[in-house]
């Protein structure tokens, strides 16, 4: 009696263990990222914790000269050209109250640990704050500055899986984390920009990103694609994901912006604005240590904050970052490189 029970009991929950995923699963369909991170727990796979068996000046290093290398097996390609454009964005158009407030409730309950406040507190004290965040983003738009404080990175190195050695640079993923009101700006500006960008028509066709019905899955769709096609000609099509965002020229940036999309004045201000002068704070697992040194880096971009395409990266201009003392110096990049037969 008590075994079939009990065998009853193990089947009872088993059926509910597999309601509750299969039920969770179905209700995400529609968001890939919460999915995934349901099937990460599903499995036991998780964030693996950082260690401070590597330095920060260990780590740099390496990030460092991976991409140099990168940047000098690209050295020896013919300079960028541009499509020029008659559109022009020469000044931003200035944000309302109702816009920063949609903004500052439409931000998740995430945070730097540099953030004064908790988000969650800044969006139940939006209607006080408001104010005071309307007159600094638009100052920001207007002048074409963004704020020192606003490009303060806080980054935390994490292991990429849990079973490999700590003490090797090359096994850590550096999470980078910007403040609450950074984004805030990043996204409005954003949203001004991909406007403008769209309305004109100046975005390729076959770019995913930032466009309406578009995603990864087109993005792989095509690539396949002209893989297939590449291989059916007779090519090779050889595929480098390294370090792309990371290579991205700033004074090539600045060009194309300018000349392929009509940026210029204050709007071209704020992107340099945005690119120069950035710092990133790095830290062990448990604390940030207030131990910092300058160091010069190879250009590059944070990814995910603007469309950007065509952009060759082949000369270097440094910028100055800080670096504590304590973790890796990098962010996270993706490239592709075809390469056709000799």
């Amino acid at each position: 009696m008590w075994k079939s029970e009990l065998r009853a009991y193990r089947r009872l929950i088993g059926h509910k263990r597999h309601a509750f995923w299969k039920t969770l699963i179905t209700e995400q369909q529609s968001k890939p990222r919460q999915m995934w991170r349901s099937i990460d727990k599903l499995l036991g796979r998780g964030r693996s914790q950082g260690s401070d068996d590597v330095s920060a000046g260990d780590v740099h290093s390496f990030f460092d000269q991976k991409v140099s290398d990168i940047r000098a097996s690209t050295s020896s390609t013919a300079a960028p050209s541009f499509v020029s454009t008659d559109c022009v964005l020469s000044s931003f158009k200035q944000v309302t109250h109702d816009d920063v407030a949609a903004a500052v409730r439409a931000r998740p309950n995430k945070l730097c640990a540099s953030d004064p406040v908790p988000t969650w507190l800044l969006k139940e004290c939006s209607s006080e704050l408001v104010p005071f965040l309307y007159r600094l983003l638009n100052v920001s738009l207007s002048a074409g500055v963004v704020p020192a404080a606003f490009k303060s990175a806080y980054i935390c190195p994490l292991l990429k899986k849990a079973d490999l050695d700590t003490a090797d640079a090359k096994n850590y993923r550096p999470i980078s984390n910007l403040t609450v009101l950074s984004k805030l700006l990043e996204k409005l500006v954003a949203r001004q920009l991909i406007d403008y960008l769209s309305v004109n028509k100046l975005l390729p066709d076959r770019q995913s990103a930032y466009q309406a019905f578009r995603s990864t899955e087109t993005a792989i769709a095509g690539l396949m694609s002209d893989i297939l096609l590449a291989l059916n000609a007779g090519n090779i099509a050889l595929l480098d994901l390294s370090a792309e965002f990371d290579t991205v020229d700033h004074t090539i940036l600045i060009q194309h912006l300018r000349t392929s999309f009509g940026l210029n004045d204050a709007v071209l201000s704020w992107f340099r604005s945005y690119l120069d002068e950035r710092r990133q704070h790095m830290s062990p697992r448990r604390a940030v240590v207030p131990v910092h040194r300058p160091v010069w880096r190879a250009t590059g971009v944070r990814t995910g904050t603007a469309p950007v395409h065509d952009v060759h990266c082949r000369r270097y201009q440094h910028r100055r970052v800080t670096t504590y003392v304590g973790a890796p110096v990098r962010q996270r990049h993706t490239s592709l490189q075809p390469v056709s037969p000799k």
